[in-house]
């Protein structure tokens, strides 16, 4: 993970937002939604991912880069599930859900996958760079596993990443008990 710079949390959540109102929930949404407002954008990854947000919210963030990852570092997280890319692309692959020929296709085309990835993880000092335990990623199951294949391939692409740095470890992973309600569908 490279050229990080601060930003605020509303920023990724509103990145969050804008990238879910141009995505595969844009069917679901109103169509007076404004995407390029910031609040909107906020307010709509709240209503849609509110299970995760509420989870980084529970963390205590403290710091919220801006910055791109490899696809090594891809390779490093893990998902909300408490799966890796790598393991989650593996059974999605097996399963030839719409999900996986969702991509297939960011796989397939000419440019790289459009959003940023969302991630949190716990800092063990004020300091950014000093983060302990595993690094979740909250959105961008689909797309990390389309850069990491992309890479596979020979595609040299960095994805950007918003990373939440936190006081406390993600609840519902710190537990040991699985993730409720979390299917390929539900991301």
């Amino acid at each position: 993970m490279r050229n990080f710079e601060q930003c605020s949390l509303a920023e990724a959540l509103s990145a969050w937002g804008h990238h879910e109102a141009g995505g595969r929930c844009k069917a679901r949404l109103l169509p007076d939604l404004d995407a390029e407002d910031p609040i909107a954008c906020v307010a709509l990854a709240l209503s849609l991912r509110s299970m995760f947000i509420a989870r980084i919210i529970a963390s205590e963030p403290v710091i919220t880069l801006r910055g791109l990852v490899s696809a090594s570092g891809i390779q490093s997280l893990q998902l909300a599930d408490g799966r890796t890319v790598s393991e989650w692309m593996a059974s999605a692959s097996q399963s030839g859900s719409e999900g996986w020929r969702f991509v297939e296709a960011m796989v397939s085309a000419p440019t790289a996958p459009v959003g940023a990835l969302i991630a949190a993880a716990q800092l063990i000092t004020e300091e950014p760079d000093v983060v302990t335990g595993p690094k979740y990623l909250y959105d961008g199951w689909h797309r990390a596993a389309a850069w990491l294949e992309r890479s596979r391939q020979g595609l040299d692409e960095d994805a950007p990443i918003y990373l939440i740095l936190t006081r406390q470890q993600d609840p519902v992973r710190s537990s040991g008990t699985p993730a409720p309600g979390l299917n390929a569908a539900s991301v």
